[in-house]
C-alpha cells in the first residue's frame, strides 16, 4: 500500500483520494482534505501503527499535533513547528532549503494536469487560494471524519467506537510522485500530453497482436550515428554518477559560428526543447562572455571527462562549481526558464505586448498554456503597462493606434529572452494573426523578416 505514498504526491494521485479542481469554489477545502488523506495514509502505514495496531481518533490527534489536549470541538493550537501551522509546501517538502523552487515545480504539474479542461486564469485564481491554505488547521471532528472517510474507501477498519486499525485487504495505492520536469514550450515538448502515461499503460502492448498506439515527433538526429549518440549519453551519465561532477571537454560544431570548436565546460543537465536535446553547461571561457550555454547534443562530435586537477581547467571554473551544489544550480536554471519564455535562459529578459486577431485567439489561443508569464491584458490596463514600462513614443503611438483600430482584439503580454531564436520562431508560427506592439526592436525584426519573406512570393 505504501509504494506511491513515498515522495511527493502529484495532483493526479491526490485527486484519487479526494477529487478537487478549480471548479470547487470551496477555497481549496477538497484539496486540503486530499492532502490530509495522503499524509494520514503515509503516517498510518509507518511507525504509528507498529506500536498501536488499534488506535482512537484522540491518539491520532496526539500524534499529529504538538498540543496533546486538542479535542474534537476546537481548532488546534498553532504552535511553532506544529502541522496545524503548516501550509501545503511545508507538508509536501518539509524544511527543504529548496522548498520554494520545488513548490513552484509542483504548481506547474498542477497546471499541466488541469490545463486541458480549465482556463489559465481559473487555474491561477485557484493556485492563489491554495497558497494560503492550512490543511491541518481543522477541528478534531474533521480529523475523526477523515478516519471514517479512510474507513469508507477501504483503508481502515473501525473495530470499536471511534477505534480503528489498518484494513488487511486495503486497496493498492496507485499513482505517481512529482517529478521535477521543466518543459519551456509545452507546444513542442516531447511530453506530448498530461495523460501520456495512461495512454502508454493502456495501449503500449499490441491488442490481439495489432499495434494500436503510435507516437510521432519531428525530432531526428542527423549529425550523429546512433552509436555515437549513445556513447555521449553514457559518458555524461558516468560524469554525473561520480560523487563530484567533473568538467568535460567538448568538440562541438557551432551552427552560429559555422565551425567546430573545442570547449571545456561544466555539464549541468540535459533538456529537450523544440525537437532537439541540449546539454546545458557552463563554458569556462564564456560563450559570448555569458558562461552558460545550451549545446545541441547531436552537434557534439566528441566528449572527454577531465579531472579538476587538469592544467586545462581554469581556476574560475573550479571556484564556481567544485563545491558540488548542482541541485541549487539546476533550481536557478529552472527559475530562469520560468521567468521568461525561451530556451536561452542566460539571455537578457524583456517583456512583449502582442495583439491577436480575435477569431484566431478564440479558436487557438484562449485556454492554452504557452508560458507562465503569457497572460491576457485587459484593454483598460494597457495604459498602466505602458507607464510601468516607461514606453518610448513610437511604442506608445503604436499601442494607442491599434487599441483604437482593433478594440475587439485580444492583447497579451509575455516575458521572453532577447536574441533567443525560438521566440522568433513562435511569433512567425502565429503570423499573420499576431502583431508585436512592443518592444520596438522586436517589432522591427518581425517586420524585416515578414517583408523579406513576402518578397519571395511577389508576382514574377
Amino acid at each position: 500500500m505504501t509504494t506511491a505514498l513515498q515522495g511527493v504526491p502529484d495532483p493526479e494521485l491526490l485527486n484519487k483520494f479526494k477529487p478537487f479542481s478549480p471548479h470547487d469554489n470551496d477555497d481549496g477545502n477538497n484539496l486540503g482534505k486530499a492532502i490530509r488523506i495522503w499524509y494520514s495514509l503515509r503516517e498510518l502505514a509507518g511507525e504509528f501503527t507498529q506500536t498501536r495496531p488499534q488506535f482512537t481518533d484522540r491518539q491520532w490527534r496526539i500524534h499529529l499535533y504538538e498540543a496533546a489536549h486538542n479535542n474534537r470541538d476546537k481548532f488546534p493550537q498553532q504552535l511553532p513547528g506544529c502541522i496545524a501551522s503548516q501550509h501545503i509546501p511545508d507538508i509536501l517538502f518539509g524544511v527543504d532549503p529548496q522548498q520554494t523552487n520545488k513548490w513552484q515545480s509542483w504548481r506547474k504539474s498542477f497546471i499541466k494536469y488541469y490545463r486541458p479542461s480549465h482556463g489559465q486564469q481559473e487555474i491561477d485564481d485557484y493556485l492563489d487560494q491554495i497558497d494560503s491554505l492550512l490543511p491541518f488547521y481543522v477541528t478534531g471532528k474533521t480529523i475523526l471524519n477523515d478516519l471514517k472517510y479512510l474507513r469508507d474507501i477501504g483503508y481502515l477498519q473501525e473495530v470499536g467506537n471511534n477505534t480503528f486499525q489498518l484494513a488487511e485487504d486495503a486497496p493498492q495505492v496507485v499513482g505517481t510522485t512529482s517529478i521535477q520536469v521543466y518543459s519551456p514550450d509545452i507546444d513542442n515538448s516531447i511530453f506530448l500530453a498530461e495523460d501520456f502515461d495512461s495512454y502508454q499503460q493502456c495501449f503500449a502492448m499490441p491488442i490481439r497482436d495489432i499495434r494500436r498506439f503510435y507516437i510521432h515527433t519531428d525530432y531526428r538526429s542527423l549529425g550523429q550515428s546512433e552509436d555515437s549518440s549513445l556513447a555521449i549519453q553514457r559518458q555524461l551519465q558516468q560524469v554525473w554518477e561520480q560523487p563530484l561532477t567533473t568538467p568535460v571537454k567538448l568538440k562541438y560544431h557551432s551552427a552560429s559560428k559555422g565551425k567546430t570548436l573545442e570547449v571545456i565546460v561544466y555539464p549541468l543537465l540535459i533538456h529537450y526543447y523544440q525537437r532537439a536535446f541540449y546539454l546545458c553547461a557552463y563554458d569556462q571561457l564564456g560563450v559570448d562572455q555569458k558562461g552558460w550555454h545550451n549545446y545541441r547534443i547531436d552537434r557534439i562530435e566528441q566528449i572527454r571527462s577531465l579531472a579538476w586537477s587538469d592544467s586545462a581547467v581554469h581556476k574560475n571554473l573550479s571556484e564556481k562549481f567544485m563545491a558540488g551544489h548542482d541541485q541549487e544550480q539546476i533550481d536557478e536554471v529552472q527559475e530562469a526558464w520560468e521567468s521568461a519564455y525561451g530556451c536561452d535562459f542566460y539571455q537578457p529578459e524583456e517583456v512583449m505586448l502582442l495583439r491577436f486577431d480575435r477569431d484566431f485567439h478564440d479558436r487557438y489561443i484562449q485556454k492554452t498554456f504557452r508560458h507562465q508569464t503569457f497572460k491576457e491584458v485587459p484593454r483598460d490596463q494597457i495604459d498602466r503597462l505602458l507607464k510601468a514600462r516607461n514606453a518610448s513614443a513610437p511604442e506608445t503611438k503604436t499601442v494607442v493606434e491599434r487599441r483604437q483600430a482593433y478594440p475587439q482584439d485580444a492583447y497579451y503580454k509575455m516575458n521572453y529572452r532577447v536574441h533567443d531564436h525560438s521566440v522568433l520562431m513562435r511569433l512567425r508560427a502565429w503570423s499573420p494573426n499576431v502583431e508585436v506592439l512592443f518592444p520596438q526592436d522586436l517589432r522591427q525584426r518581425m517586420a524585416v523578416d515578414i517583408h523579406k519573406a513576402a518578397g519571395f512570393y511577389a508576382p514574377g
